[in-house]
């Protein structure tokens, strides 16, 4: 996964030479992340406008905005600007019936020698490098299988990748708020009717997080976890 581009693009597991997903309409990192944007973040901690480390602060938030805007469009956790849910068992069953069974049997296909010959009449095309083909196979397969394990594992642990997703962004900025403001306590602040829990580590990491996550439905639930852990 590479950093954001000044074409405005994102590159995600390149190794498979996808090609390069657009950002919506909104959902690049420097518009993101704004001046104005930063401002309303120093606002929420009581640093001034002039922080010494703010441009600092501005690059770190696109970085972390361009690797899990990334991951919203590319994965599907059902972000509002990314693929629509789609939970782990239902993703380990699209694996086996569209990608591990079709593998073994383009393998074992492939070993049939007597089914592709075109005797009497020669095909008029170049056939494919028949190892190649193995080799990518066996490849994806092997790939295939790794993430199955992957996604076995969460099921079995009662995983929600959605959840995962929000709480590992709210563990990174709350990382980010520890280093650039370290004077400032990580609390879960003081509950307020409708707005949930206020203070200046609350507020900083809804409006870092609402930008990336577009919509959260229990922010101080991920908040809460993000306080027990440090």
């Amino acid at each position: 996964m590479s950093k954001h581009s000044s074409r405005g693009t994102i590159r995600v597991n390149a190794g498979w030479q996808w090609p390069e997903p657009e950002y919506p309409e909104g959902r690049d990192p420097t518009s993101l992340f704004s001046d104005a944007v930063i401002d309303d973040l120093l606002r929420c901690t009581g640093a001034p406008r002039d922080f010494p480390r703010r441009t600092e602060l501005q690059k770190e938030l696109w970085d972390l905005a361009t690797k899990y805007v990334a991951i919203g469009l590319t994965t599907p956790l059902g972000i509002p600007y990314g693929p629509e849910d789609v939970t782990l068992s239902k993703r380990a069953m699209w694996l086996r019936a569209h990608v591990l069974k079709p593998c073994a049997t383009l393998i074992d296909a492939l070993a049939n020698r007597s089914m592709f010959s075109d005797w009497p009449d020669d095909v008029p095309k170049l056939p494919p490098d028949r190892l190649i083909l193995l080799k990518e196979l066996n490849k994806l397969r092997e790939w295939a299988d790794r993430l199955m394990l992957d996604l076995s594992y969460r099921i079995g642990d009662r995983s929600n990748h959605t959840r995962e997703f929000e709480t590992e962004l709210v563990f990174e900025l709350t990382g980010v708020f520890r280093r650039y403001f370290p004077n400032e306590q990580v609390t879960r602040g003081t509950y307020h009717r409708g707005h949930g829990m206020k203070g200046r580590f609350p507020d900083f990491i809804r409006a870092a997080a609402r930008p990336i996550l577009g919509s959260v439905t229990d922010m101080d639930r991920l908040i809460e976890q993000a306080v027990k852990a440090c």
